[in-house]
């Protein structure tokens, strides 16, 4: 594992144990530990719950990441806010989030969000694309259509006019095309 703390986040927000958990299907707690290792994660288990040790691709890791945030999008509730390009996404806890669409990103105020955003050149740098930090309360933000439905709604709640050249719903569908990058991130 190397020791540096952008990559001690990398591990934590990326290659985690419960990561790992959904990946393989077993629990977190039989997971001893988690190495990154240059092209794949190297995974150890606990002792006597008959598994040996095996590696993991990280593209597995990277589309699992996403995946599960777009998984956990069920139970928010979503309302325009009364600032043009933003929405309230209410938690059934009660925690309330602010998405705040902007020219050529979408933001949140979540802890997930700022994790992301502060890892992002690592991430940047694991993945080989430009990372776009993107929690469930964005991606609850996305399922409401794409950019002319978008528009439609904010138009129909708030008044807000978009710019017919305006880009700031960045697709990343293109990400899954390319190849993700094996440097290693303190290289």
């Amino acid at each position: 594992m190397y020791a540096t703390t952008q990559s001690q986040s990398l591990a934590s927000i990326l290659y985690s144990k419960a990561a790992v958990a959904r990946i393989c299907g077993c629990s977190h707690q039989i997971i001893a530990r988690v190495e990154i290792w240059w092209k794949v994660i190297f995974v150890v288990f606990k002792k006597g719950h008959g598994l040996r040790p095996k590696f993991v691709s990280k593209k597995s890791f990277h589309q699992n990441f996403q995946t599960f945030r777009k998984r956990h999008t069920g139970k928010l509730e979503i309302y325009p806010h009364n600032e043009p390009y933003k929405f309230a996404v209410v938690n059934p806890q009660g925690d309330t989030y602010e998405v705040s669409i902007e020219e050529e990103e979408i933001t949140c105020t979540c802890q997930d969000f700022d994790f992301q955003s502060k890892s992002r050149d690592v991430l940047t740098l694991e993945t080989g694309t430009r990372w776009i930090p993107k929690c469930k309360h964005i991606h609850k933000v996305l399922e409401l259509g794409d950019r002319e439905e978008l528009r439609d709604l904010i138009n129909s709640e708030g008044g807000v006019e978009f710019d017919a050249d305006d880009n700031w719903l960045i697709s990343d569908d293109w990400v899954s095309d390319y190849e993700y990058s094996q440097v290693p991130p303190n290289w």
